[in-house]
């Protein structure tokens, strides 16, 4: 079969002119969807992430590459916020990852590796669990939108039977490899053409050697016209190389081996190329097993980078370039190759039971790691693991992104890096500090004698804010204030010494304002004017809605907060409006914006699952009050943050017929909860009374059987009825179930 000029390794070398074109048109590149982070060229900014559910870490496993570059965004495959299943997330200015709703894969701790193929448009995804089949996803792009959707058809079913991993890569004739390894064996299949609709069983390469230990992976990478298949093999203690050329039967395979010194192999390998290297060369990541020997030693070579360069005659010359030793303690390396600058980067975990991702570079032309422990790259507290990137080669124009997990938060971490001056995420000339909003606003009238005077800025002020740079006065002079800053929000506050003079034009002035690198603001001075109420301003003003509700339960952890009043109010900040645990702690950061007398909190991260806030709202002199001087009392309420608790599987199906008269009913629910009962669990012939039954945990698991307490009626359809409500099961936080229920039919 002729190969489709439009598939892989045509995208290959689209690859090539695309690395290419950006690296010498990175002046004229616009990407209007790039994230900016306030970092120099080669220096990582580091960003906490989204929470989620999975016990695993969801940026696991080594050899996967979770992230890609496409459309001027980097994506990747991440468990949703406060979740378990796996989704398409994109990048965005601020740093955040939104979940594009493009489901990957259902199941918990699933993890998957990603092939983006920019000549059709199209996203290949393999994704493994433990026990249980492997999955491949076939996405299409729609650029305007930016959404990916799963092609019809898709998803397909490796019987793979659970794997160590899994790695997903296209051959020369458009067919898609995936490989991983089950049953101390190493496996392969592939598509039988480029649509990827139908898939060969699985089989393993004819070569010498593939009986491994139980927790040896394998990984696939795609190069000229052929497909190798590099694998730890702990039992002889090195690499292996299987390689099979695209036009040979899938029986025709050869091997190289790799084994450098005593105790090479683990099970550790993250293998990359650059397309159209002169050379031909393959670059893996590996973890040695040299710490496992009883008399290692602090300098003996742990971890590295393995090159192989091809001869003459296509036989690969395979060299090992120490990255670590014993004494630095590293796991879980990573490699990225940056094509603009042609640096190798390599990553790490170090110390191995998770610190920092550090990292270490070196030229394409010489690889080599200088001595230690490296930088960190992935910075956050308390500890990160399990670094993730993409299997492209990065450039000026895409920057550098590289993915983790703080699995003891149970949180996502990424860190940014631009590679070239004008690209993804070098930072933008600094602008000047501008006025954002004032209170009163210019020109405003019925101002309250006894009102404060407010400035917020676009930036951080604070060092060049005080009683000479923001003034107040009418035509009777200056009038004595005291002035602060709350750097939170960047809102400078004029407070006078005594009520305003009523029915009195008032003008503030800012002047001298500057920012941190000394730039005034955009114009300075700034001044405004208002006019203060005849009688002085009276009144109260409340709040007439309020989200999440009072006593709300089930609340998304990315819920904004918002509170609607009667009327203008102002001096709404961080000190009077917060939201903070109800058991206590420090109060959520976060933003403020306002439209009418809708005020909204955006918490700047998400907030923790299952866990009770109170919303306080203070009012007072000092408080929130109406922009007319309107008196506000203290407001308070508080919600509940989900998820809220489902019934994940049962005994008997729904719909089951021929059940055993005697069989006990199971639910299993996807967290711990509370309050079951054979008032909430109950089982009930159609016509008739609930039966009487007993209901028992099982264990400390989240199932629960209810055990029939006689011999059901045969030929009978029951109902199970799983009461939820705020009287009936609930999770241990107090998310309320939504009632479940199914039937089912005995038999006779």
């Amino acid at each position: 079969m002729s190969p489709d000029p439009a598939l892989r390794h045509a995208s290959h070398r689209l690859r090539v002119l695309l690395v290419a074109l950006s690296t010498l048109a990175l002046q004229a590149a616009v990407v209007t969807t790039a994230p900016r982070a306030s970092a120099a060229v080669g220096v990582p900014t580091s960003f906490l992430d989204q929470a989620y559910s999975a016990s695993s870490p969801p940026s696991a496993d080594k050899p996967q590459s979770k992230l890609w570059f496409a459309d001027g965004s980097w994506w990747a495959l991440m468990v949703a916020s406060g979740g378990t299943a796996t989704y398409v997330h994109q990048l965005m200015p601020d740093h955040t990852w939104r979940n594009t709703g493009a489901l990957v894969d259902s199941r918990a701790n699933s993890t998957g590796d990603a092939l983006w193929s920019p000549s059709t448009n199209k996203l290949w995804v393999v994704s493994r669990v433990d026990a249980g089949d492997m999955i491949v996803d076939r996405f299409t792009y729609n650029s305007g939108a930016k959404t990916w959707s799963v092609d019809a058809g898709f998803p397909k079913s490796i019987p793979s039977g659970g794997s160590e991993s899994a790695t997903i890569d296209q051959d020369s004739q458009g067919r898609f490899w995936v490989t991983w390894t089950r049953q101390s064996t190493v496996w392969v299949a592939h598509s039988t053409d480029a649509s990827g609709a139908s898939w060969t069983p699985p089989f393993k390469p004819n070569v010498g050697d593939t009986t491994l230990k139980a927790d040896d992976i394998s990984a696939l990478i795609a190069f000229g016209s052929s497909i190798g298949v590099m694998y730890s093999d702990e039992q002889s203690g090195g690499f292996h190389f299987a390689i099979h050329n695209d036009a040979d039967p899938d029986s025709t395979w050869r091997s190289e081996d790799i084994n450098n010194m005593p105790l090479f192999a683990d099970d550790h390998i993250n293998i990359k190329q650059l397309v159209g290297d002169p050379q031909g060369r393959i670059f893996a990541a590996i973890k040695t097993s040299a710490n496992d020997s009883p008399t290692a030693q602090p300098t003996d070579p742990l971890t590295g980078v393995l090159t192989r360069t091809p001869d003459a005659g296509g036989t690969g010359n395979w060299t090992f370039a120490v990255a670590g030793t014993v004494g630095d303690d590293q796991t879980r390396p990573m490699i990225m190759i940056d094509a603009t600058n042609q640096q190798l980067y390599y990553f790490a975990t170090a110390p191995q039971n998770g610190g920092d991702i550090i990292y270490k570079k070196t030229p394409l032309s010489n690889i080599a790691f200088p001595p230690g422990n490296g930088a960190p790259f992935v910075d956050v507290n308390p500890v990160v693991n399990n670094a993730s990137g993409a299997k492209d080669p990065v450039t000026g124009a895409t920057g550098l992104v590289v993915l983790a997990s703080a699995q003891g938060q149970m949180r996502y971490a990424h860190a940014e890096m631009a590679l070239a001056p004008g690209g993804m995420f070098d930072a933008p000339a600094d602008p000047a500090p501008t006025v954002t909003s004032t209170s009163p606003t210019a020109g405003a009238t019925n101002v309250a004698v006894g009102a404060n005077v407010t400035a917020t800025f676009s930036e951080n002020v604070g060092a060049s804010v005080s009683g000479t740079s923001f003034t107040l006065s009418s035509a009777a002079g200056a009038v004595p204030a005291s002035v602060t800053y709350d750097a939170t929000t960047n809102t400078a506050t004029l407070d006078p010494s005594a009520d305003l003079a009523a029915n009195t034009q008032y003008t503030a002035t800012l002047s001298g304002i500057k920012d941190s690198a000394n730039q005034g603001l955009a114009t300075n001075p700034y001044t405004w004017t208002f006019t203060t109420a005849s009688g002085g301003g009276t009144g109260t003003v409340t709040v007439t809605a309020r989200t999440p509700a009072p006593g709300a339960t089930a609340i998304a952890v990315g819920t904004n907060i918002t509170a609607t009043f009667s009327g203008a109010v102002q001096n709404v900040n961080s000190t009077t409006f917060t939201v903070r645990p109800t058991a206590g702690g420090s109060a959520v950061a976060g933003v403020f914006s306002h439209s009418g007398n809708k005020w909204t909190f955006n918490p700047s991260a998400n907030l923790a699952p299952d866990t009770r806030y109170t919303v306080t709202l203070t009012g007072g002199p000092s408080g929130i009050q109406g922009t007319t001087g309107a008196s506000f009392t203290t407001d308070t309420w508080e919600f509940l943050t989900g998820p809220a608790p489902k019934v994940s599987s049962h005994v008997p199906a729904s719909g089951a017929t021929g059940v055993s008269r005697t069989a006990n009913v199971t639910a299993t629910f996807n967290e711990a909860v509370a309050n079951v009962s054979a008032a909430t669990f109950t089982l009930t012939p159609t016509g008739g009374a609930p039966v009487s039954a007993t209901v028992t945990r099982s264990g400390t698991t989240n199932r629960w059987i209810l055990d029939p307490s006689g011999t059901l009626t045969a030929n009978t359809q029951y109902t199970v009825t799983v009461t939820g409500g705020a009287n009936g099961i609930t999770d241990l936080a107090g998310n309320p179930l939504a009632t479940t229920t199914w039937s089912f039919t005995t038999g006779a």
